[in-house]
């Protein structure tokens, strides 16, 4: 919480990195989470809470990730659950990882882990 000085407190916007947004580039259409998204280039951030992260793709991309975003040039947004992990995990982390149905970005860091299914579309 950000009353306890928490370094990402929740519903607050998180950059996910430093400096520079974290960028999303797709040469194709996907599903991001079940949802439509054309090929381009995306700034990607979340509001982190307790149970799900909300993961946000904004039309922003390139600009540094200090400022939040206009919330008008989102693109799409969608509602992931938290997945409590055994382990701590010290440095905040994207992975992709690839399974039976398409491939999966997993953001992790401390014990929490979020997976965004992207599947072709």
């Amino acid at each position: 919480e950000k009353k306890d000085s928490a370094l990402v407190p929740y519903n607050e916007y998180w950059r996910l990195g430093a400096n520079f947004a974290t960028e999303l580039s797709l040469n194709k259409s996907i599903l991001f989470s079940e949802k439509n998204l054309k090929p381009g280039s995306y700034r990607m951030y979340a509001i982190p809470n307790s149970q799900s992260w909300e993961v946000v793709l904004n039309s922003e991309a390139g600009a540094f990730g200090f400022n939040p975003p206009d919330k008008q040039n989102d693109i799409l947004s969608v509602i992931v659950p938290v997945q409590e992990m055994d382990e701590s995990l010290e440095q905040f982390t994207i992975d992709f990882n690839k399974d039976t149905l398409g491939i999966n970005l997993i953001m992790s860091w401390d014990k929490t882990r979020v997976i965004v299914p992207i599947k072709p579309n």
